[in-house]
């Protein structure tokens, strides 16, 4: 379970850099938001695991 959140928090720290190079008019906003819901997921298996 601990892999499951590590690898979830690293997809989503993956996710918000890949996001800085968008183009500008592409909406990052949804794609943030699903990176930082990847972080909080993570974060609550590895709290869980323990």
């Amino acid at each position: 379970m601990r892999k499951i959140g590590a690898v979830l928090i690293v997809l989503a720290m993956t996710i918000s850099l890949l996001s800085n190079y968008l183009p500008k008019e592409f909406p990052a906003q949804p794609i943030v938001l699903l990176a930082f819901g990847y972080f909080l997921l993570g974060i609550y298996v590895l709290i869980k695991s323990k």
